[in-house]
């Protein structure tokens, strides 16, 4: 079993404050998180910093792209509204070799791995709710690894082997200790692996990377976020739906234990395993919840809220799930009223895919930079910045998993307006705004309502148990894992 967290299994990452400056020192002050969160904005900052740099030389070295740039921006924003076709989206992200990695180094037998798969997020931050999991957990266990167990972050290469990913993730993390620091990973009987990250578009490669770590009887382990594709496949391209089977078909082929991030998420994985041809036994179906970066003071996001609650944000990569056309279309309901004088929507996320002419609406919107604002490339101090100056969140998705923004949301004392989900009700319970309808005029009706009881001071606020921390969900995912290891 994996067991409660103890001194670190990759030594070096953070040092203690020494007993000299522990006499000065609050009470209760946990120096050591906080030097590591520093490093981790330090890195994250550095490499924001490097990529303008980079960008901005690059701008300055070519006279035809300063010359030509506005005008070719303008034209791809007629070719968009005159057409409704977006800029293509990036293939999938690419994968090393194995080749650029160096041959495993033989290690002491008392020694059990816990390798957590990073592929991902090591290539690149897309900052979207799964990249916010994985990075928050991983960045506990690499400050609190388990007890009696060495954290190593992994990635996938095209030839289906798993390999160190700690050097290409110091651009988050800064400098830590990894004894397999770019090389490949001797694996054998009592290492476990957790499939942290989602590798939807490399499926096949996983299921070949899974059949070599049971080969050598390692432990498989996966996080499922959710079964959406297959429930809701009119809401994501076709392509996504197949390589998401594909995937999901290697979990349930080969996995020994699953965590899903919520009860619901677990009740709809067991009743696909139930129904599936092939093997429907042998694999322990657990569960965890998400969290969110602690406050950075004990009164982080309390400050007060408008009484008549003007400022709504919401939080989402901008794609046909998330509900955006709807609240839009309700918005401008509101606005053409003598109520919506001083309502302002903000939306923050990334366009994703399948709205093309609702991304040209948005981009050419009369109210853009009055009433309704989009940013689409918002860093973690970005989003945080919007809890605190927003009076309530608004979550129109038509499905989830779990639904991060709602524990990041009550981590502010932001108020939350949800539509009435299984996933949205285990989360927030009772310390919510629900709503069922999915039209425009249903949305702008419970906007109304919920002014009104904002008003008179009847409004439900997010309860204290709804936003636990990263620190809080990694270890429940350590009981989720280490239940799925002693049933198995």
């Amino acid at each position: 079993m994996i067991s409660s967290k103890g001194s670190n299994g990759l030594p070096g990452i953070v040092d203690v404050v020494d007993s000299e400056d522990a006499r000065y020192s609050p009470p209760n002050q946990d120096w050591r998180r906080a030097n590591w969160t520093l490093q981790c904005q330090l890195a994250e900052t550095q490499h924001t910093l490097h990529q303008v740099r980079a960008e901005l030389d690059r701008t300055i070295e070519s006279r035809s792209w300063r010359l030509t740039r506005f005008l070719r921006n303008g034209l791809d924003g007629l070719r968009r509204l005159r057409s409704g076709v977006t800029v293509q989206q990036a293939g999938p992200p690419r994968l090393r070799s194995v080749t650029e990695f160096a041959e495993a180094r033989p290690r002491p037998e008392q020694h059990r791995l816990l390798l957590v798969d990073v592929t991902e997020l090591a290539i690149e931050n897309l900052q979207g709710g799964i990249q916010h999991t994985v990075k928050g957990i991983l960045s506990e266990w690499l400050l609190s690894p388990p007890a009696g167990w060495q954290v190593v972050p992994v990635q996938l290469t095209r030839e289906g082997t798993y390999v160190s990913a700690s050097g290409d993730l110091r651009h988050l993390f800064g400098s830590f200790a990894d004894p397999h620091a770019g090389r490949q990973i001797d694996v054998g009987r009592g290492d476990v692996f957790l499939g942290l990250d989602l590798l939807r578009d490399h499926a096949g490669t996983f299921r070949v990377a899974l059949e070599k770590l049971r080969s050598k009887q390692v432990h498989v382990e996966i996080v499922v976020y959710d079964l959406l594709p297959v429930d809701l496949p009119h809401c994501v391209p076709g392509y996504i739906s197949e390589s998401f089977l594909e995937w999901l078909a290697a979990v349930g082929d080969l996995a020994d234990g699953v965590a899903c991030i919520s009860q619901a998420v677990a009740q709809r994985f067991a009743a696909w395993l139930s129904a599936r041809d092939g093997r429907k036994a042998g694999i322990s179906i657990s569960s965890f919840r998400l969290g969110a970066p602690a406050p950075a003071s004990v009164n982080a996001g309390r400050r007060a809220r408008r009484l008549d609650g003007a400022s709504f944000l919401m939080v989402g990569t901008v794609e046909p799930r998330k509900g955006y056309v709807d609240a839009l279309n309700a918005f401008e309901r509101i606005w053409s009223t003598a109520e919506g004088a001083d309502v302002t929507l903000t939306i923050v996320g990334r366009y994703g895919w399948g709205l093309p002419e609702f991304l040209a609406r948005l981009e050419s919107h009369p109210q853009m930079g009055r009433r309704l604002f989009w940013l689409r490339r918002a860093t973690d101090e970005d989003v945080q910045a919007c809890y605190d100056t927003a009076d309530a969140l608004l979550f129109c998705s038509y499905g989830e998993g779990f639904g991060l923004p709602i524990v990041e949301a009550a981590q502010h004392g932001l108020p939350l307006i949800l539509r009435d989900l299984p996933e949205f009700r285990e989360v927030a319970g009772d310390g919510a705004y629900f709503f069922r309808s999915q039209a425009e005029e249903g949305i702008q009706a419970a906007i109304g309502h919920w002014r009104e009881l904002m008003r008179a001071g009847q409004a439900p606020m997010p309860r204290d148990d709804i936003a636990i921390t990263w620190e809080q969900s990694a270890d429940q995912l350590l009981v989720a894992v280490g239940s799925n290891l002693d049933a198995g």
